[in-house]
C-alpha cells in the first residue's frame, strides 16, 4: 500500500576506519522505517559520496560533495575511530568539512566517537591526535561515544526517536510539511480491541499505552485500566490492535512498548 511521507535525507560522515558503522548506520536507519514510517509518516534516506555522486567535473571532490548531496541534508551522522581523514582546502578532513559545513547550515548533526580498542602499530598516531584535537574543540556539540559496535547500534536507534523530538529543525520539518492521512477513520471502522484501547487512553490525562511484559506476564496498560490475556491468540489480538492504533497514525511512540495518544487519537476517540 502506497503511503505519504516526508523524507528526511541523513547524510553518513565519517574517515575510512569505520566502515562497519556505515553499514550499521544504514541498517539502523531501514529498521527505524520498516517500524515507524507508516505510522510517523516519516522516512529515513540515507546519503553518502559512495551512494549519491557520480564522477564529475566543476569543482574540488569536498565542494562537490557539499554542493550537490550534503546541502540538501536535514540530519548528519558523523562517526570518528582512530582518523580523521584527507585534508581539504577549507579544513583538516572531508569529514570535518562535512560537519562543520552541516552545523553552520542550522542543522541538527548527531557525532559520534568511538573508543573500541585499537591494535599497537594498526593506526597512525598523528591522525588520532588530530581526532583527539578536534573532539576537544567541538564545544557546541553534545557528541556521543562507544565501546563496541552493538553499543553504537544500540545508541544510535535510540538517539534517532530523541532527535526528532529535539532538534527544532526536525520538528520544523515534520510540521510545515503537515501530510494528513489518506483518508478519515471513522470509529466503525476500528475492531473492538482497537476502540476499547482508545477509549481506555482517552479517559486518562496523558493518554498513554504502555506494554508491559514482567514477571506477571503480558499486559497493556491504557490510561488507567490494564488489558490482560488468558491465551496467546487473545495476546496477538490485541498486539495487533495496538500496532494497527499506530500505523493508522493515531499513537505517537515516545519509547520502546511507549505510546501516546496524539491530535488524530484525541480527535477519534470524542467520536467514540
Amino acid at each position: 500500500m502506497a503511503y505519504r511521507a516526508i523524507v528526511i535525507r541523513v547524510m553518513i560522515a565519517s574517515p575510512g576506519d569505520v566502515q562497519e558503522e556505515r553499514k550499521i548506520i544504514r541498517e539502523v536507519l531501514q529498521k527505524w522505517n520498516d517500524i515507524h514510517s507508516i505510522g510517523k509518516k516519516l522516512v529515513f534516506l540515507p546519503v553518502g559520496w559512495e551512494t549519491h555522486m557520480a564522477p564529475q567535473s566543476g569543482g574540488t571532490p569536498q565542494e562537490l560533495i557539499n554542493k550537490k548531496i550534503l546541502k540538501d541534508c536535514d540530519l548528519l551522522i558523523g562517526v570518528f575511530w582512530t582518523r580523521i581523514g584527507s585534508p581539504t582546502v577549507k579544513a583538516i578532513s572531508g569529514t570535518v568539512e562535512e560537519v562543520e559545513f552541516h552545523i553552520a547550515s542550522g542543522k541538527p548533526a548527531m557525532v559520534y566517537f568511538s573508543e573500541m580498542p585499537v591494535k599497537p602499530g594498526s593506526y597512525a598516531p598523528e591522525q588520532f591526535e588530530k581526532v583527539e584535537k578536534f573532539k576537544a574543540g567541538l564545544t557546541d556539540v553534545l557528541w556521543a561515544k562507544y565501546i563496541s559496535h552493538e553499543e553504537f547500534e544500540k545508541n544510535l536507534t535510540d538517539h534517532l526517536n530523541l532527535i526528532l523530538f529535539q532538534s527544532e529543525y526536525l520538528m520544523n520539518l515534520i510540521n510545515d510539511a503537515n501530510i494528513e492521512p489518506e483518508h478519515e477513520v471513522e470509529e466503525d471502522e476500528l475492531s473492538e480491541e482497537e476502540e476499547e484501547l482508545l477509549k481506555a487512553a482517552s479517559e486518562s490525562k496523558t493518554g498513554t499505552i504502555f506494554y508491559i511484559n514482567d514477571m506477571g506476564g503480558h499486559h497493556i496498560q491504557a490510561g488507567e485500566k490494564v488489558f490482560s490475556f488468558k491465551s496467546w491468540r487473545e495476546r496477538s489480538e490485541w498486539d495487533h490492535a495496538l500496532k494497527q492504533l499506530y500505523s493508522m497514525g493515531f499513537l505517537d511512540m515516545i519509547g520502546e512498548n511507549f505510546y501516546k495518544l496524539n491530535k488524530s487519537g484525541w480527535d477519534l476517540s470524542d467520536k467514540i
